[in-house]
């Protein structure tokens, strides 16, 4: 069992998170999210990540440059086009925090998708 922390996710961190797949409802994967938004309300907007490569036919894919900086063991794409809601209480433990060259390019790329 996850211990679950007492932190609270602030934008610009990346936690760990059990996220549901599309297209296996029920079905869910541990893996990294970037907190993008958090109003201080029950729910925080965040934004998935993977270690697949950056995929040219999906717009908003973003490599991030600084992924030993930012907590990651591995290269990780943030998939910005694929934005998603958690309740707080899903958020199990901080990663690191998106460094400044990172966080710069993903504003960038939201501005595109109006976020």
């Amino acid at each position: 069992m996850l211990m679950k922390t007492l932190c609270e996710p602030a934008p610009w961190e990346i936690w760990w998170v059990d996220v549901e797949y599309e297209d296996y409802p029920g079905v869910s994967k541990r893996r990294p999210v970037l907190v993008y938004q958090n109003e201080g309300n029950r729910l925080v907007l965040t934004l998935k990540m993977t270690t697949h490569p950056v995929r040219p036919d999906y717009p908003g894919e973003y490599e991030i440059i600084d992924y030993p900086g930012a907590g990651l063991k591995k290269a990780t794409v943030i998939r910005c086009s694929k934005a998603i809601w958690l309740d707080k209480s899903d958020f199990q433990s901080r990663i690191g925090m998106l460094q400044p060259t990172d966080i710069m390019n993903v504003i960038n790329i939201m501005k595109r998708f109006n976020a």
